[in-house]
């Protein structure tokens, strides 16, 4: 046979991606994705090292692997716990697909094929070199992240993430919003305080409070006093230093049209996504990441998709805002005009749910007196998010 019809006859046969999926990362989709509009089936294989300490067992491996790749009709994922050169030979399978992101792959991809041919001498490899966005992404770089609670979004599907975060880090994350007034806050509390009753370790991180953090100490967040004076002016700033917060509010609130409130929240982007990192930080447990404008940032992203959406009536959130801010009729209905009813954004959170096919939203009607057994049902649901947590904590 000829070498061009060797060749024709290679890309019509199943091809195998061997990898140890520990985890599966945003390279290795886009490996297989490419891989699959060339050969007609690939096999995802992940491969087991007795000598190798994993992160993740071998069944979730698989799992988040199946998951990750659901919709290349042509991809299948198997394991093995033996070599992969056996593997193929077995199942007449004469060619493995490998990426390169760098000169220091090829040198170590150039000894795992000789090392294959030694075993199965019909082997050959063919090699995908990685997108550029994608050339610096190592399952190495993640284990290291993942056990410092880093931002991995832009490294790992997110079915990964969500595993990744339950088994290394202990964190099942929850987004909570909902409109102004809403009484995020209260639910919170109780659902905190039932929490602690069925010994499920649990903690608010309250990205208001966060905002707070930023405009008293804007230092620890490199530019952003200078972005703000640029966008408001400097009659914002006290006297003697530091960032006039009533002034800022005053300005915003005058702003008819939102335009300022639109730029506010791009100069709050950073700061708060570095704030938050800062709080995941060695927490445990159930992490609920609460806040009025979760969908204007990345923070659904930040929980996975899934999150508690917190509402009540337009007359009771205007009520609760004249109480609690003691303001007047005139200030709480142009409060809830300028942060809006919050159906939109449930909306939006639905959307991007759907977009990304994974997440879970749970809606809460926040109106009437939140009794234990209200509480306690809603607890169950979010635990039900997580079978892990589920299986640890029977509710």
């Amino acid at each position: 046979m000829s070498y061009d019809k060797t060749k024709k006859a290679a890309f019509r046969q199943t091809a195998i991606f061997p990898l140890s999926g520990d985890p599966i990362t945003l390279g290795h989709v886009d490996i297989i994705t490419r891989a699959s509009e060339i050969f007609p089936e690939i096999i995802v294989l992940i491969a087991d090292n007795p000598q190798k300490k994993y992160m993740l067992p071998m069944e979730l491996r698989k799992e988040t692997a199946r998951v990750s790749l659901k919709n290349i009709r042509n991809v299948t994922v198997d394991s093995t716990q033996g070599l992969v050169a056996d593997y193929a030979y077995e199942r007449k399978i004469r060619i493995l697909i490998r990426g390169l992101r760098n000169e220091a792959d090829l040198h170590t991809e150039v000894q795992l094929h000789q090392g294959n041919v030694a075993q199965n001498e019909d082997l050959e490899t063919m090699y995908l070199l990685a997108e550029k966005n994608f050339a610096d992404v190592s399952s190495s770089l993640i284990r290291v992240l993942v056990t410092q609670s880093g931002d991995i979004r832009n490294f790992v599907p997110i079915c990964v993430k969500q595993k990744l975060e339950e088994y290394v880090a202990g964190q099942y994350r929850v987004c909570v919003t909902g409109p102004i007034a809403s009484g995020k806050s209260e639910v919170l509390r109780h659902i905190s305080e039932m929490a602690e009753k069925m010994s499920i370790p649990c903690s608010v991180i309250d990205m208001d409070e966060v905002t707070k953090d930023i405009y008293a100490f804007p230092e620890k967040y490199n530019n952003f006093q200078d972005e703000l004076t640029r966008v408001l002016g400097t009659t914002i700033l006290h006297r003697s230093g530091g960032i006039n917060l009533k002034k800022v509010k005053e300005i915003i609130f005058s702003d008819a049209d939102g335009k300022l409130l639109r730029r506010l929240n791009d100069i709050f982007e950073s700061p708060l996504q570095h704030g938050l990192h800062c709080r995941l930080a060695g927490q445990r447990g159930l992490i609920f990441i609460a806040g009025a404008r979760i969908t204007q940032y990345s923070w659904l992203s930040h929980a996975n998709f899934n999150t508690l959406y917190v509402y009540a009536s337009d007359a009771i959130r205007k009520e609760r805002l004249i109480q609690r801010d003691r303001i007047s009729k005139v200030m709480a209905e142009r409060k809830l005009s300028l942060f809006g009813t919050g159906r939109d954004m449930c909306k939006e959170i639905s959307e991007a749910i759907q977009s990304v096919n994974y997440g879970t939203l749970v809606q809460f009607c926040n109106e009437n007196a939140l009794s234990s057994g209200k509480v306690l049902n809603l607890l169950r649901n979010i635990v039900k998010i997580f079978p892990q947590l589920e299986k640890i904590h029977s509710l």
